[in-house]
């Protein structure tokens, strides 16, 4: 029953977290999501927590023939031909996956349809209704497919390699070794550590918290596992707390793996919800962030529009300044702003020493796109085509988007900043290209400015206004003109110019803060329930062995309130391991990333505070649930030895 309950639970998670990004995909694209674009949109958050979710499984299926081998056994005893034998247990095991199939699809559709109000509540100003689609189920059967087929070899594999009596038993794992190489391992451990951070200053590091999370996993395990059999060995050599301790600790000296590899998962799930998840959450707070747009709208237009701008000012009254510009086009398939560092100096007041072949980047980034990779990719060597983007200067292939012979690596990063001076700007990404466009500033010396400013195509005039009133007039009167003189966006898929409304912007900064928000909340809620799922199926696997042995201890003439204490403390001991492996790795690389943002001391103190608020409550409230479930437990041990 454990392992039906269990199996389960796993695919409605599976489906349920597939639902919830199926949705969120409807909102931000306002059609039904398809499979691929589903799998990439999942594979960005859930790909560890899927592969540790089918090493739950394995974990699960081991465990459920570990306590089936005996009933098995004994057909063999009745006398049940091997044939029969082998067809019972296959007839078990399907019952088993098609009854945890059924059972898991139906939870994770009813838990979709709850949170379905809950979403169009919170996107009401976006979408009418959110729509699911028939992907999330697909992606799931199949899921299910490699998962039990999976499980089965590797089971198979198992048994067969090593023996029944080996996985009936502890699977080897009650023999505790005292490692001589200790200071190997203690080496390796740093390495990785120091791995994760230098991870991050690098391209990959910057372009996905991947790398960072499977070298941080890898170090926990050897952490939790190297660190829990030291620990063990080492208690065995003092005998005085060993013979206090062993109560509550002869579990795990019997069936170390079997106990330390569920805290494992939790560790895992813990680092996942600390540092992706909670990180993600702390940069779209607030949702709304004004200081991103200082002026009520952004125009790039051209030299001969100063007529049309004294006309507005004379009628409206509004305030404008302009910058001489020219278009960069980059090969990570942008488009940005070219000034000159007179003009750099005009807007900021720093004076920058350039050289013909230098630029100066200005990364006019929100906070949650600091920290990132830069239009150089790393080294310092950008692909730069002098004129607004064209068709045919970027080679696409079905799987990448190259920059193409048109384009000249001549230019060195002498400097970058990250500050907003014109806006916080990202154009509509065209629909075949799967990537985003952002407006950053690329500063070049006044000589080199000169020599190419007067051959390249593009705005080259760069409109910063003020509206005090009459708002809507003078924003139709601009896009009317623009559209008859002024340069289209590539990047739009709409066909529009580049013109950017503060207004508009914010809305639309607001609705990606709101979804970002709603997929971090619900992910860590997902990973934080599967959590409570395997300490639950941690102590139901362990409930025969604790049954005898407090009928054993109770004869023994042992006080309930000292076999409750040992009771609690056996119970805890795999969520306090998984704890103390997940939260402080989680913690250390949450304000590392944080640090790398280089953002103001205001903004680190919040980082490190809302890090420690969001360690308390993990651990305090895993911790508070798990005093209830030890005491439910406790307190049906308690009446069945009564009885």
């Amino acid at each position: 029953m454990t392992a039906l309950l269990s199996e389960t639970f796993i695919i409605a998670v599976i489906l349920f977290s597939l639902m919830i990004g199926s949705g969120l995909l409807y909102v931000s694209q306002n059609e039904t999501a398809k499979m691929t674009p589903l799998i990439f949109e999942m594979e960005k958050m859930f790909l560890i927590p899927y592969i540790f979710l089918m090493f739950l499984q394995i974990l699960i299926l081991l465990d459920y023939i570990r306590k089936r081998a005996q009933d098995y056994a004994m057909l063999t005893v009745l006398g049940m031909k091997k044939k029969h034998r082998y067809l019972f247990m296959a007839g078990e095991y399907i019952s088993l996956i098609i009854g945890s199939i059924l059972l898991g699809l139906s939870l994770g559709f009813l838990g979709g349809i709850a949170v379905r109000p809950v979403l169009e509540y919170i996107f009401q100003d976006v979408v009418k209704e959110v729509y699911y689609g028939t992907s999330p189920f697909k992606i799931t059967l199949i899921v299910c497919g490699i998962m039990f087929g999976l499980g089965f070899m590797i089971c198979d594999q198992i048994i067969s390699c090593l023996g029944l009596e080996y996985v009936v038993s502890s699977g080897g794992s009650k023999i505790i070794k005292t490692y001589k190489n200790t200071a190997k391992i203690a080496f390796t451990l740093s390495s990785l550590f120091l791995l994760c951070f230098i991870l991050m200053l690098t391209y990959w590091g910057e372009i996905s918290d991947i790398p960072i999370s499977v070298t941080a996993v890898t170090a926990i395990g050897l952490t939790v596992y190297f660190g829990g059999e030291s620990y063990l060995s080492a208690l065995q050599r003092i005998k005085k707390k060993y013979y206090r301790r062993i109560l509550y600790l002869d579990g795990w000296y019997n069936r170390f793996r079997q106990h330390m590899n569920k805290s494992f998962i939790i560790a895992v799930f813990l680092l996942i919800i600390m540092f992706s998840f909670n990180l993600m959450l702390i940069n779209n707070l607030p949702v709304i962030q004004p200081e991103n747009y200082p002026y009520d709208l952004v125009w790039h237009g051209n030299q001969g529009d100063e007529v049309f701008l004294k006309e507005l000012q004379k009628t409206y009254g509004i305030e404008y300044q302009t910058i001489s510009c020219i278009r960069v086009a980059t090969g990570d398939c942008g488009e940005h702003t070219g000034i000159s560092a007179s003009e750099y100096e005009k807007l900021t007041g720093e004076k920058i020493k350039l050289s013909d072949k230098e630029l100066y980047v200005v990364y006019q980034r929100d906070r949650s796109e600091t920290g990132e990779s830069g239009i150089d990719y790393g080294d310092f060597r950008p692909d730069i085509y002098i004129g607004s983007a064209v068709q045919g200067i970027w080679v696409v292939t079905p799987t990448n988007i190259l920059p193409g012979n048109l384009f000249t690596r001549e230019y060195q990063i002498a400097g970058s900043d990250e500050r907003i001076i014109t806006g916080n700007f990202e154009s509509r990404a065209l629909p075949a290209w799967y990537t985003d466009v952002f407006e950053e500033i690329l500063v070049f010396s006044d000589r080199e400015y000169d020599e190419i400013c007067g051959n390249t195509q593009g705005a080259n005039l760069t409109v910063l206004m003020d509206i005090p009133k009459s708002y809507d007039k003078v924003v139709k009167s601009i896009r009317s003109y623009a559209k008859k003189f002024s340069q289209v966006n590539f990047f739009d898929s709409e066909g529009g110019n580049l013109i950017y409304e503060r207004r508009e912007c914010l809305i639309e900064n607001r609705q990606n803060k709101i979804f970002n928000l709603c997929s971090a909340i619900m992910n860590a809620v997902i990973l934080f329930v599967c959590i409570l799922m395997i300490l639950i199926e941690a102590v139901e696997s362990e409930s025969e062995r604790q049954k005898w042995k407090f009928q054993y201890l109770s004869r023994m003439g042992m006080s309930e309130k000292k076999q409750k204490r040992n009771f609690y403390r056996e119970i805890n001991m795999t969520a306090k391991i998984g704890l103390l492996g997940g939260i402080p790795y989680g913690f250390l690389l949450m304000m590392a990333k944080a640090l790398h943002k280089k953002m103001e001391v205001k903004w680190t103190l919040i980082y490190l505070a809302e890090g420690i608020g969001t360690a308390l409550v993990l651990s305090g409230g895993l911790m508070l649930i798990m005093r209830g479930i030890s005491r439910g437990k406790f307190l049906k041990l308690r009446g069945r030895n009564e009885k």
